[in-house]
């Protein structure tokens, strides 16, 4: 069923229509256009008090008898900045703003319209618009960085910097000292990133609900929170659970604690690293680590670099790994270096290299024993 509508201009021009109800505003003002010479650019239609959106379609407004709606036209210097800022996409918008003239950025209505294309538009606004509400929430909004541009007062504003917050954690950074210490702020600025931590205010990095809640967002989060929690085991489990190369920040008892470190090794090789050097000895904590990462090799004790079924366990997963072998199984392996690069990295080709290199060491020191260790015998 076709709608009629009228539109009905400032200086008292009509113009009626009949259209399709599913027709977008942005397909009646290309009908205004046409009917009453007024460039898109420079409509602006309401319906009462409100402006419509381009995207809006006519069968959603609400009504009663026949629709109506007032036409006001923007000035022609507006209505170009504003068309330049819809022909640019994301940061040329924002760009195209940091370099307009002082009005265009006092602009109200080019500002909201550039902050749709980019966040950065913020800090290219007039003191004034800065400190608008409506502004700012636009832009942290779109992104919560925004909030770094806001007037003081703003960063202030509880609702603001929950809306900023909400959309990037590390927006904290910018809130003011009263909203970094308002623990519903700090919880669900922890809980979308969990380096917003670092952040809050001192006593949140021993508040343990407070890290718990960092930890389960981002296990590096623990770097952040207080010695005495580092020394906290279920901390530190929750930590490492999330990456575990955490374990750099526990405290040393933990990091000699032969479970908290399989957990951590299990769940990423690289944590042997940070582990004591007893368990950087322990047979099961480095094979746990090599399964999980080849070059995890490289943190084993010096004597586990020579143990040839830790080798082959780690060359087996990542052929470069051999390079974390010991001198001498890199020397015996030597011929492989003269293979084209495509054969080094075959995996089988590399196996059977190392375990011929293996033979070899064994050989040489085990030559005067009547048999070879349990070692020797590889594939």
């Amino acid at each position: 069923m076709a709608l009629n509508l009228q539109i009905v201009g400032l200086g008292g021009e009509r113009l009626r229509l009949t259209v399709d109800p599913v027709m977008t505003v942005s397909g009646l003002k290309a009908a205004v256009k046409t009917e009453m010479a007024v460039a898109t650019c420079e409509q602006r239609l309401f319906h009462g008090v409100h402006e419509l959106g381009s995207a809006t379609r006519l069968h959603d407004l609400n009504r009663e008898g026949p629709l109506v709606l007032q036409l006001v036209r923007r000035g022609p210097q507006q209505a170009w900045w504003l068309q330049q800022v819809e022909e640019r996409v994301g940061y040329l918008a924002y760009n195209w703003l940091d370099q307009a003239p002082e009005a265009a950025r006092g602009d109200r209505e080019v500002l909201l319209a550039a902050l749709g294309k980019h966040w950065q538009g913020l800090s290219c606004a007039s003191m004034e618009l800065k400190a608008d509400r409506q502004v700012v929430l636009a832009g942290v909004r779109r992104n919560g960085y925004a909030l770094k541009h806001a007037a003081l007062e703003l960063q202030a504003d509880r609702e603001i910097v929950l809306a900023a917050v909400s959309r990037d954690g590390r927006a904290l950074q910018y809130a003011s000292s009263v909203l970094r210490a308002d623990r519903e702020v700090v919880l669900q600025a922890v809980t979308e990133c969990g380096q917003a931590l670092q952040y809050a205010a001192p006593q949140f990095w021993l508040d343990r609900p407070a890290v718990l809640a960092a930890l389960q967002r981002d296990g590096f989060a623990i770097r952040h929170a207080h010695a005495d929690l580092r020394a906290d085991r279920e901390v530190v489990l929750a930590a490492i659970s999330q990456d575990g190369r955490a374990l750099e920040f526990a405290a040393e008892h933990l990091r000699a604690e032969r479970e908290v470190v399989l957990a951590a090794v299990a769940e990423h090789g690289r944590a042997l690293r940070f582990a004591s050097a007893a368990l950087r000895a322990d047979r099961e904590v480095i094979c746990v680590a090599v399964q999980s990462r080849a070059h995890s090799l490289q943190f084993a004790a010096e004597p586990f670099r020579t143990d040839s079924d830790i080798i082959l366990l780690a060359v087996s997963k990542v052929g470069s790994a051999l390079k974390h072998a010991s001198f001498e199984l890199q020397s015996a392996s030597f011929e492989l270096q003269h293979a084209s690069f495509e054969l080094q990295e075959e995996k089988q080709i590399r196996l059977n290299a190392l375990s011929y290199a293996a033979l070899l060491c064994c050989a040489t020191q085990c030559a005067c024993c009547l048999r070879c260790p349990p070692s020797c015998q590889i594939l």
